[in-house]
């Protein structure tokens, strides 16, 4: 009966980034917004601070904010780069001369892809598939 009790109490240890370990950032989880509750794909809708043995942290968590933190625009693969503008891989490495082009879902005009967030429909261009 303890293990069970024990295992429903919100962990309170830290990753090393400082992140808490919970179902908010686990792998597994994603955020319901109706309630602010956490959907898990294993154990189905969890409160927040809710923590389980399979716990895997994500890699796109961070202490701040969650994946729109770090990721633009440019690095979609919906972002088309303007190819009159230069090498855009020069461009990303430096990140101190915008990379202008457009986004093929959503806009007409040309914009820096390096300094827009990437927005909901946001997937990156390294996925790598299977032969």
């Amino acid at each position: 009966m303890e293990a069970v009790i024990k295992s429903r109490i919100p962990c309170e240890t830290t990753r090393p980034d400082h992140t808490p370990r919970s179902c908010v950032s686990c792998l597994l989880g994603t955020s319901m917004v109706v309630n602010g509750d956490v959907l898990c794909r294993l154990k189905g809708a969890v409160s927040r601070s809710y923590c389980c043995r399979r716990y895997k942290p994500s890699p796109f968590c961070s202490s701040t904010t969650g994946p729109e933190a770090s990721l633009t625009c440019s690095s979609c693969k919906f972002f088309d780069p303007d190819s009159t503008e230069g090498d855009p891989v020069e461009r990303i490495m430096r990140k101190t001369v915008p990379l202008i082009g457009l986004c093929s879902l959503f806009s007409v005009r040309k914009y820096d892809g390096c300094s827009r967030k990437a927005c909901s429909k946001f997937i990156s261009k390294d996925t790598r598939e299977a032969c």
